[in-house]
């Protein structure tokens, strides 16, 4: 989808993940969308110590 493009254009937008997750999910691929979700909180609280936000947190323990 067009928001795995804004990821890779900025890794470290909070939104342009987001997007990403809601558009995985939305095309039924609950897996690749939590999957997406897990990689950038890793990096999250590896480089920066910090949890993605409340809203994006939410949406993954949605697909879970």
């Amino acid at each position: 989808p067009l928001a795995r493009r804004a990821v890779d254009l900025d890794d470290w937008s909070e939104d342009a993940h987001h997007h990403l997750v809601r558009a995985l999910a939305a095309l039924g691929h609950r897996a690749e969308a939590l999957a997406a979700y897990r990689a950038y909180e890793t990096v999250m609280v590896r480089e920066l110590d910090l949890l993605p936000s409340p809203r994006l947190r939410t949406l993954a323990e949605g697909l879970a």
